[in-house]
This record gives structure tokens, sequence and C-alpha cells, in this order.
């Protein structure tokens, strides 16, 4: 007996033209949006949806909104502003499960070489992501990414940790939930 294979999605799903933002809500709410169009649907989308537990319902998102309230809270130069905004909205139209499987996958800790760390990441995230410019090349790439992160990360309760020596070292830690 042969069952029917579906796409399944974790908070967002590709749409025609769009996406489509699970809330993770007990009512089912789905957020479809297109070019100039937000809709809200609290049933029959025809996107499926994962779950889990540490899944966390969001808030409904407004309706007409203004990027610039978000200037007072995010202490960086304008033009790194407009970069991650960029990013948010590419990473939120172009949606990917692979990211998350790494996370699963550390649980609470992981150490190795830079080189270790850009290996395992590379096996999760797309050959898209890896070709763009902002995706590091090689582990020293990476190692000169990850520490104007350290405090950002640190916050929300990941310890990024440099080791010494012969041969260098990170140390990646969860150390609870933060709260910021």
């Amino acid at each position: 007996m042969a069952g029917i294979a579906a796409d399944v999605w974790q908070r967002v799903a590709p749409r025609q033209g769009g996406i489509v933002i699970d809330l993770g809500d007990d009512s089912h709410t789905h957020v479809h949006i297109t070019a100039g169009k937000v809709e809200v649907i609290s049933h029959g989308c025809d996107s499926l949806f994962y779950r889990p537990a540490i899944s966390q319902p969001i808030v409904m998102p407004a309706t007409v909104g203004n990027l610039k309230l978000l200037d007072k809270y995010l202490n960086m130069h304008p033009t790194h502003r407009m970069l991650l905004i960029a990013w948010i909205s590419y990473t939120l139209a172009h949606p990917k499960t692979d990211m998350l499987e790494f996370a699963e996958a550390m649980h609470s800790e992981w150490a190795g070489t830079p080189a270790d760390l850009l290996a395992e990441l590379n096996a999760v995230v797309n050959i898209g992501t890896q070709r763009t410019r902002e995706w590091p090349s090689n582990a020293i790439a990476l190692s000169k990414r990850l520490i104007p992160l350290q405090s950002s990360l640190l916050s929300q309760g990941i310890r990024i940790e440099f080791g010494r020596g012969k041969q260098r070292t990170i140390s990646i830690k969860k150390e609870g939930e933060r709260h910021a």
C-alpha cells in the first residue's frame, strides 16, 4: 500500500508568490503573505506544518507595519540594519528546515575545530546559501563571523568560547532559557 507524499514545513512554508507562516497556536492560524497582501487563515490551509515540542506560539503579525519602528531595537549601523532586514526577508521567503536538524543534533553542547563546525554547517545548509557572499568560505572566515556574535548569542543562552593552542577550537554550549 503506497501513501501520499507531501512536503511538511516548520513555521514557514513557500506559497506561489509568497509564504505561509504557521503561528503555532491552538486555532491553527496561518498567515498567507504575498506581494501587497496579508491574509489570516484559521482553517483550510494547503500547507502542512510540523510542530516540535519546543515550538511556542508566536503573536499575530500586524497587517500594516513600519520597519522604521525596529530601529530603536537594532543597535547597529543603518547599513547593517538594512542587511539584517533583507536577510530576515530572504529567510522567510526561502524556508528551510535543514538548520533545525543541526540545532537538534547539537542538543546542549558542541565542540571541535572551526573547520569541523563549518563542515557540519555545510552538511545541513543548502548549496545556494553556501554560495552567497555572506556564507563563510573557510574556517577562519567562520571564526571571524562568530566573534562579534558572542555577546548577542550569550544573551540568548548560547555561549561560544574559542580555545587557543596548537589547534584552535570552538565550544558552543546552551546555558538554559534566557529572556531578552
